[in-house]
């Protein structure tokens, strides 16, 4: 059936169904011994309404660390981001999804996408008060442990976090990873971090070397600062791996000429190392 686009939260059926599939079929998840609770949590960012999602294990009063987790270009409000929130909650983790845009529903209209979040590109003390703003959040929820939390963005929300990280305005940010995320090298203001503040915890940038929308001039300048800041970090790079390679609903002909394509090795390997920062860094 159809669904229509204001309240889609998929690109259009087939891909909700592969994405429906991975999430159904995720190991983490299936092995997960406690039953995972979520909640929608609101807050707000410069005048912005926003609604947060929480997801985590029932272990009754036991306090978790937290992660959040910062969506792609097209919102929070889609299957791939509640999969993913699903996935880090099972690992015995409180997991946050940050609301970036305060829209109430995913933005598959390109052009719209693209003007929610021009306003956080072009603005990067915006960006990162936005984001500082749901971590905030995150970690004032009572099941959290406030000693430090981690932080995880796709695309659009992997620009987010390392511009979360990179600012130092959260200094128990123990670990911060980028899925195929937007890698350059802002001017951030002097109190957010500026040319040289050092970075907080550990970064892990997993990167498509196909990926079009990073160029390597771009990702040279990104690599330069992070050393610069003398920053605890590792590039994860991916041959042939092209933007989007986390998604498994990116496997048609029209994804790979823009760019985006599915690659299970890159995915797989990503999570891992992923799934080991958090162990190494979080685990108290």
């Amino acid at each position: 059936f159809h669904i229509s686009m204001a309240s889609r939260t998929s690109y259009n059926d087939e891909a909700g169904r592969k994405i429906q599939a991975a999430w159904r079929d995720d190991a983490d998840i299936l092995q997960c011994k406690h039953q995972l609770k979520k909640s929608s949590v609101s807050y707000s960012e410069g005048g912005r309404e926003l609604m947060g999602e929480a997801c985590w294990p029932d272990v009754g009063n036991q306090k978790m660390p937290a992660v959040l987790l910062v969506h792609t270009a097209v919102g929070l409000q889609e299957d791939f981001m509640r999969w993913k929130l699903e996935a880090v909650a099972s690992l015995g983790f409180v997991a946050f999804g940050a609301d970036m845009f305060g829209t109430g529903r995913a933005l598959w209209d390109r052009e719209e996408a693209l003007e929610a979040r021009r306003e956080l590109v072009c603005d990067r003390r915006r960006m990162i008060d936005r984001v500082k703003a749901a971590a905030t959040t995150m970690m004032s929820l009572p099941q959290v442990d406030p000693r430090g939390f981690g932080a995880l963005g796709f695309c659009f929300g992997g620009m987010a976090v390392l511009d979360l990280a990179r600012s130092g305005c959260m200094p128990n940010l123990e670990a911060t990873v980028s899925f195929h995320g937007i890698l350059d090298d802002p001017d951030l203001p002097d109190d957010y971090g500026g040319r040289e503040g050092p970075v907080p915890g550990e970064i892990l940038v997993c990167h498509g070397e196909d990926d079009p929308f990073v160029s390597s001039e771009n990702l040279n300048l990104f690599l330069e600062n992070l050393k610069l800041r003398k920053s605890n970090f590792h590039l994860q790079a991916y041959p042939g791996a092209k933007h989007a390679f986390t998604r498994p609903e990116k496997t048609e002909p029209s994804d790979f000429s823009a760019g985006l394509f599915y690659n299970e090795q890159a995915d797989r390997d990503s999570s891992e190392r992923m799934k080991g920062m958090l162990r190494r860094r979080l685990r108290r």
